[in-house]
Parts: structure tokens; sequence; C-alpha cells
């Protein structure tokens, strides 16, 4: 369609819709104007690209969103395609979506039950936010649960949170049962999870901190667990005996300067002792052990009697079981007391012990290329004696 074409003429070719919606296109509203006053009807028709409102939104044109507004139905059943409202919200069309506003209900949803403030919310248009949000539901979900201050934490967008904060659930969840704060600390959103924190849970804070295992962020990390609960609860873990039971050895380091490595749970574990039982790496283990031993009490015991270096030996955990024999003052105690008197009943944990260290005599005898594992549990004195 050119500019110098005759309107009359354009309307009166076969291919007169087409030139409609290329008008739409190029915000030609007068052409648009004479056109809908012979065929109103226009203003609904459907193409590949759309209807003409949609297709003047998503084209930001809006002289031909006005031109449109009088003929057009402004019906927002629930449809798959999403509505011009939708649209001028999603992409930060402010001109047009003032224009639509009158004569659309900003509660309207698709069949995603998706409003406008969602598409503004999860596209970051800042300004849509504060237009909308007077006019919506701030806790209305979507089909997965989501409300806009969710969408908006998902995707990072600080300046709507903030925004959407103060009319919005910050404890409201999704189908996947996180937070707005739990999204964002679950995809790393540094600036949106800073403004959400000063509003969320210690529970949501430690599932956030939690959450991070999958992808580490040194500075979320430090920022979540100096707001972290770090105090051993009642008849449960501490936060930091469940990081290690878990094998999260970043999320520990991180809680260290916040905890007091001497204090036990209920049933007397320490962080020393959840330590030496982690799964993970060995080096990664040992790194962290060795990191913890300073603070920490090698002679506590749990319960039944076991110390970090018995949690250490039913674990495997070699590197650290020599590493905390060779700071411990029980371990000595117990090697002498079973060489003075080798005929002592010793309860299981000392027996083990005996067992390594006789194991590791054996190893060391001239006679004994290897260690031999299929020592009995219980050690045979007499052999002891023999070498």
């Amino acid at each position: 369609m050119s500019k110098s074409a005759d309107p009359s003429a354009l309307l009166s070719e076969p291919l007169a819709l087409d030139n409609f919606f290329a008008a739409v296109e190029k915000g030609d509203a007068c052409f648009l104007a004479q056109a809908l006053e012979r065929h109103p009807l226009w203003a609904t028709a459907k193409s590949p690209r759309g209807d003409p409102m949609g297709v003047a939104v998503m084209r930001n044109r809006p002289e031909c969103v006005r031109a449109l507004l009088p003929f057009w139905a402004a019906t927002c059943s629930e449809t798959d395609r999403p509505t011009p409202l939708m649209l001028a919200a999603g992409y930060g069309f402010v001109d047009c979506l003032r224009i639509l506003l009158p004569a659309s209900n900003a509660r309207a949803v698709n069949r995603d039950g998706e409003n406008a403030l969602m598409w503004a919310a999860q596209n970051g248009k800042l300004d849509g936010v504060k237009i909308l949000l007077p006019l919506s539901d701030a806790n209305q979900k979507n089909k997965h649960g989501a409300t806009a201050l969710i969408l908006a934490a998902k995707h990072g967008h600080a300046a709507c949170v903030s925004a959407l904060l103060p009319a919005s659930d910050p404890e409201s969840f999704d189908s996947d049962l996180h937070t707005a704060f739990s999204w964002a600390a679950k995809k790393s959103k540094w600036d949106a999870m800073k403004v959400l924190a000063e509003t969320a849970s210690p529970l949501q804070i430690e599932t956030a901190f939690l959450d991070l295992a999958a992808n580490p962020s040194s500075d979320a990390l430090r920022f979540l667990a100096a707001r972290c609960d770090t105090a051993p609860k009642k008849n449960s873990k501490s936060l930091l005996c469940r990081v290690l039971g878990l094998g999260f050895f970043e999320q520990a380091r991180a809680l260290l300067p916040h905890v007091d490595a001497k204090i036990a749970t209920a049933d007397g574990r320490t962080p020393l002792m959840s330590a030496v039982s982690a799964r993970g790496a060995d080096s990664e283990l040992f790194d962290f052990v060795l990191t913890l031993l300073p603070r920490s009490d090698l002679e506590a015991t749990d319960q039944s009697g076991r110390t970090a270096l018995d949690f250490a030996r039913e674990a495997g955990a070699w590197a650290c079981v020599d590493l905390l024999a060779a700071e411990s003052s029980i371990e000595k105690t117990r090697k002498t007391r079973a060489l003075v008197s080798p005929r002592v009943k010793l309860p299981r944990s000392e027996a083990k012990i005996e067992r390594e260290a006789l194991i590791q005599t054996v190893a060391a005898s001239p006679s004994h290329s290897r260690i031999d594992q299929s020592l009995p549990c219980q050690p045979d004195f007499r052999l002891t004696r023999r070498i």
C-alpha cells in the first residue's frame, strides 16, 4: 500500500482487508478511520497476524488503537491468544495501555489464568505494573499457582518486586511450593532476593538457603547465612548439622561465622560429628574438617558415648580418622589402656579403635606387605602379644 494511493480505491480492491491490516501495521489512522466507516466489522476481523487491535498494540500504534476502540468488542473471555491489554502490558507500551484501560477489564484472565498485571510483572515493565496494580488483584494466581509477585521475583525484576510487595502476600506459594523469595534464591536473582528478604520468614530464608545447593553463589550464601536461625531446635538438628548431613559444604562454610561449633544438638551430636560422617568428595570433606577442627571440642560425646573419631571410622573417612587421631587426647588414652590391659573387655567403639591399632601394627611388620582386611572386629590379643 503506497502513501499516495486513494483510500477509496484500496478499499474496493479484492485484497482490501489485507490493505486494512497493512494500514494498522504502518499506523495509518486516517485510512483506518475511512475503512471502519465502510466496514465496521473489520475491527474484529481475524488474520494469521491476529486481530487488528492486537496488531496495533504489538506495533505500538496508539493512534490506531484509539481509532479501533469504538468498534472493538473488549470481550476478554478465555482465549488461547493474549488479549490486547496483556500485550500492551507485556511489551510496556504505556500509551496503548492507557487507551485500552477504560474499555478493558484489568482483572480478566486468559486460559492460563493470567491477567495483564502478571504480563507486566514477568516482563519487568514497571510503568505497566504501577498503572495496573490499583485495578487488579495482586494475589490472583495463574494455573501454576504463581502470583504477579512470584513471576517478577522468578525473572529477577527487583523494581517490579518492590512495587508489588505492599499489595501482595509474600508467603503465597505456587504449585511447586515455592514462594517469591525462594524462587529469587533458586534462580540466583540477587537484587530481587535482597528486596524480599526484609519480609521473608525464617522458614523461607532457611529453605532458600538449602535451595542454593544446585547453584551456589558465594554472595547469596553469605547474605542468607547471616539471616538464618542457626540455633539448635528442640528434638531436631541445627541448620549446620542438616547442611553437613546433605554434603553441602559451601553452605556450611557460609554458616561457620554465625554458629558456635561446640554447641551440640539434643542427641549430643556436634557439627564436627556431622561433618566427618557427611557425604561428599574426600577433598571437600577433609578441607572442611580442617577448618572446623580449631572451633570444635574433640572430647565431646553424643548420647551413646561416641566421639567425632568414632563417627569418622564408621563413615570410612580415613583421612579424617588420621587427622582426628593425631589431635585427640582420648584416642591416645584408649590406645594406652588397651595395650596395658589387653584382656579388658572394651565397649564396641573402643574395640573398633583397638582393631585399627592392631591393623596398623600388622601392616608395619616386615612380614606383611599389606593390611589384612579379614581381621575380626574384636581384636585377637594373642596375635598382639605374638607380634
